[in-house]
């Protein structure tokens, strides 16, 4: 046997899958095959937020998994052997028998599954997008069912550091997409030819803090404390209530988290009526998780959770150009210096102008969310 810096293999492997004794990567729908030929195949899972389907990449390289692979895999496999013809397949996961159990288990498996994606390729903005929207919506589930909780999850510190590298990637993404419109708005002018060169030196300074960014993400993703992290989400599902919890039913229970995120949103439009950026952009973020908690609970909620879910979209969705232009006016801020300085306080004015003019197109969609055939069953 061998031992690269990520995993211990066999050097002798025959041909088939391979996988570590535990099950690991059968578990999260990940297979690692070595062909007759000798090829190596790596296929995994696509995040929920991308669809069905699966990504396959080979490679030539003998008698031990490719490195790239194992890199990839590095935060699953927290230092596990892996091995040919693993004799008996994994057991399925037996599901909790409470409803909050169920949610983090399958919202943390999300997170553990999108994980290897973001260190395929470089860091696709796809991928990014559905590894972040999988931490984003596991850090809801665990804040909303905190008080419950009889001790809060080792998981929470961890997925905070990683969804602040994600986000550090995922919102120059969205910079990227949102220049060229500021800069149609700004000269009236098409954003690539002659006369633009500003705007593509500009461009070409974002990627290259996205790249940055970048490599930060990936250096994390390869820490000792990703693999932690990833040993901590996969045992939310034994996650243990209150006593006093424990008393009450899935409803009950579903019905009070719901309650409480719609208040928080209550609270916060209240304050948004002024139109404050801060407000406005809280008030999105109050909804999203009114979205999530609602879109999860429906399962023991039924077709009022639902309903609630489609209401709280339409208020996010109509703040999420707001959002995207408060993304993309801070990083033009950070433009303070340079031979750029001017057209990126230009774009950034536009960035302004363009947000002011949105003051009040949340409030239609709110009324509705807010009406009392919506709300009146919590």
């Amino acid at each position: 046997m061998e031992t690269n810096e990520n995993v211990t293999v066999r050097r002798d492997p025959s041909p088939g899958s391979w996988d570590t004794r535990d099950g690991r990567l059968a578990r999260f729908g990940i297979e690692l095959r070595r062909a007759d030929d000798g090829a190596w195949s790596l296929s995994l899972p696509r995040p929920r937020a991308l669809g069905p389907g699966t990504s396959l990449r080979s490679a030539n390289e003998g008698a031990e998994p490719p490195a790239d692979f194992t890199e990839i895999l590095w935060p699953l496999l927290d230092g596990r052997r892996l091995h040919p013809d693993v004799a008996s397949p994994p057991h399925a996961l037996t599901e909790p028998d409470r409803h909050i159990g169920r949610l983090l288990g399958r919202a943390g498996d999300d997170v553990v599954r999108a994980i290897p994606w973001v260190r395929t390729g470089d860091a696709d903005p796809a991928h990014v997008r559905a590894a972040r929207t999988a931490v984003r919506r596991l850090r809801t589930h665990i804040r909303s069912a905190r008080d419950v909780m009889a001790e809060p999850p080792e998981a929470w510190a961890g997925l905070r550091t990683l969804n602040d590298h994600l986000r550090g990637v995922r919102d120059l993404d969205i910079a990227e997409q949102t220049l060229p419109r500021l800069h149609r708005l700004a000269r009236g002018e098409p954003t690539i030819g002659r006369g633009n060169e500003a705007l593509q030196e500009l461009l070409l300074e974002l990627r290259q803090d996205r790249r940055r960014h970048r490599n930060e993400l990936w250096a994390e993703l390869v820490h000792p404390r990703t693999a932690d992290l990833v040993n901590a989400v996969t045992e939310l599902r034994q996650i243990e209530l209150r006593a006093d919890a424990q008393a009450s039913t899935d409803e009950e229970l579903a019905r009070v988290t719901l309650r409480t995120q719609v208040d928080v949103a209550r609270n916060r439009a209240r304050s948004a009526v002024d139109g404050d950026r801060g407000d406005l952009l809280a008030l999105r973020t109050s909804l999203r998780r009114v979205r999530v908690i609602a879109s999860a609970a429906s399962g023991v909620l039924g077709d009022d959770a639902r309903r609630l879910a489609r209401r709280a979209v339409e208020v996010q969705d109509s703040l999420g150009e707001l959002a995207d232009l408060d993304k993309t006016e801070r990083w033009l801020q950070t433009r303070d210096s340079g031979r750029h300085q001017a057209v990126a306080r230009e774009l950034a004015q536009v960035a302004g102008e363009e947000m002011a003019a949105m003051n009040g197109a949340w409030r239609p969609p709110w009324e509705r969310f807010t009406r009392r055939r919506v709300l009146r069953w919590l």
